[in-house]
């Protein structure tokens, strides 16, 4: 993802822990990066509601899978991690999966550098598909903790029960492009949020920069699915090009 979208991740991050600041839609003040700095126990991001949850759910195993082998051989190497994911999918559907699915990494370089906004309007997304995918990327922005990932969830959830009790008037193509995306961002938001509070650092310098480098983790693989989402017809597809993006962030979190 490219650097303005950091910078806008760091800028929230500190406008929303600045005395002065105010968080929307409340009165209290945001809570201390001493806070954050302590392990916590996040919620499990299931919703059996969404017909589509099994997406998130293989996501995060290959992510799982991933990370287990690459602490193991000690090499975070970008090489390593597309080995890694290749090896996953292999292993699951069979195939040699890697050949392909680096060459629609490489081709999808160039619109991912788009905000977005740019990127949802590029793929002809509808706008009420677009304002939700949208909505759900400012709520990422608005977490300041791996506590505060309940919160993400219970937005995400609202999103899909309006999408399955029709609130939401889009074709059933998007809804269901809508249902594997949120899927995929709310699975994926836990594992970071997970991994970050079991070591969320000694310092709070130390905890930002994990935290900050969590969420773009996330924000990766849920930015790779809107694209693979919209531009492929295979949820296969999907799963390799949102594992691989996001996989591509993976470092050692207790270093």
């Amino acid at each position: 993802m490219k650097i303005q979208i950091l910078s806008l991740a760091i800028l929230c991050f500190m406008l929303g822990c600045s005395k002065e600041g105010t968080p929307p839609h409340s009165d209290q003040s945001a809570p201390s990066l001493k806070m954050a700095t302590v392990k916590t126990q996040i919620e499990k991001p299931f919703n059996p509601k969404n017909p589509a949850d099994s997406i998130g759910i293989t996501h995060n195993q290959a992510l799982t899978f991933v990370y287990q082998r690459l602490s193991q051989n000690e090499n975070f190497s970008p090489d390593m991690k597309q080995k890694l994911v290749g090896e996953f999918f292999k292993n699951r559907y069979g195939g040699d999966p890697l050949k392909s699915l680096l060459q629609r990494h490489k081709q999808n370089q160039q619109i991912k550098n788009l905000e977005i906004k740019e990127l949802t309007e590029k793929l002809g997304c509808s706008r009420t598909l677009a304002k939700n995918i949208d909505d759900i990327f400012l709520a990422a922005k608005e977490m300041k903790s791996p506590a505060d990932y309940s919160v993400f969830k219970k937005k995400i959830m609202i999103v899909e029960d309006n999408v399955l009790s029709g609130k939401i008037k889009i074709s059933r193509t998007e809804a269901d492009q809508l249902l594997h995306f949120t899927s995929i961002y709310r699975h994926s938001m836990f594992f970071w949020m997970e991994a970050i509070s079991k070591s969320p650092g000694k310092s709070e310098a130390e905890f930002l920069r994990k935290f900050i480098r969590a969420i773009l983790g996330a924000g990766s693989d849920a930015y790779g699915a809107v694209v693979s989402l919209i531009t492929y017809v295979s949820f296969r597809y999907v799963l390799e090009d949102a594992a691989l993006d996001s996989a591509m962030m993976l470092w050692a979190f207790d270093s």
